[in-house]
């Protein structure tokens, strides 16, 4: 019995360090897209109201991508992401402003009219 016992720990050993394998190349590959996804919203977005935004706060992209400017305020390729990760490193309060501004362009979309509409949660009614 004790045979078998230590195949059957073996066997679920193995099981779970296969599993575990297996969730860390995904979780890898969800963080390689996020990181994808992050520098394409900050850096490589060419929509006008983004670009307009990275304009007004050039001085954050200046000292780190050397392609940036005010005449072409995004960039056409994908970047380091150390480099990425030093410029969301900045010790400049002024950069949480800049990623504050760009999600709201990014969670408000191109319609606004559903933002202006009134809704009435404050005064306890259901959503419409």
């Amino acid at each position: 019995m004790l045979v078998r016992g230590e195949s059957w720990i073996g066997a679920r050993y193995s099981l779970c360090t296969h599993s575990m394998k297996m969730v860390l190349a995904y979780v890898t590959n969800v963080l390689v897209k996020m990181n994808m996804f992050r520098t394409r919203c900050i850096l490589i977005c060419q929509d006008h109201r983004v670009c307009e935004l990275r304009k007004h706060f050039s001085f954050l992209f200046s000292p780190f991508f050397e392609d940036f400017s005010a005449a072409q305020p995004f960039l056409l390729q994908q970047v380091n992401n150390q480099l990425v990760h030093d410029f969301l490193s900045q010790q400049n309060n002024i950069l949480f402003l800049f990623l504050s501004e760009l999600m709201d362009l990014f969670v408000a979309g191109r319609d606004q009219s559903a933002a202006d509409q009134p809704n009435y949660l404050a005064e306890g009614h259901p959503p419409l």
